[in-house]
């Protein structure tokens, strides 16, 4: 995946001496990446999103074949109903995965029909969702900005 030679010759040559923890790994491929762009100045366009491109390709989940070829699979992005249960995908935090009970899922027709019972409860899990997830994209908003002034605080020249 890194298309300087140099640069992979590098990573390669460090990594083998390194012990298996995939964080220390990490943060030397870091670190090598950073200091080879500081002395390399031209290859900053080539792969200045290196990063992301390897965070995506290890990292992100990946989608199989039905799911982007047939129009019925859920894609699971947040706030979509799923077509057979009508249960709406929300967002939630990984600590409080354990206490999720399925029958408080809002469901597109509770959420509709105000005279449903669970009509009030599913509200209120709605409004808990749209904040976790407004607190997400508020984060990763948040992450991206620390990222970009430490990106370009790193190649300014004085």
């Amino acid at each position: 995946m890194i298309p300087e030679d140099a640069l992979r010759e590098q990573v390669e040559k460090s990594l083998e001496k390194m012990p298996e923890s995939s964080l220390e790994r990490w943060k030397t491929f870091i670190s090598i990446y950073d200091s080879y762009l500081r002395e390399n100045g031209n290859a900053i366009r080539k792969i200045k999103y290196l990063i992301e491109e390897i965070k995506i390709q290890f990292c992100y989940p990946r989608l199989d074949v039905n799911v982007t070829k047939g129009f019925n699979h859920l894609l699971k992005s947040p706030f979509s109903i799923h077509p057979k249960t009508g249960k709406v995908s929300v967002v939630f935090k990984p600590n409080n995965a354990r206490n999720m009970k399925l029958d408080e899922i809002p469901t597109i027709h509770s959420l509709l029909d105000d005279s449903s019972p669970d009509n009030v409860q599913h509200q209120n899990n709605m409004r808990n969702a749209v904040k976790n997830f407004q607190e997400v994209v508020f984060s990763l908003e948040k992450a991206e900005a620390i990222r970009k002034r430490n990106y370009a605080s790193k190649f300014l020249v004085l």
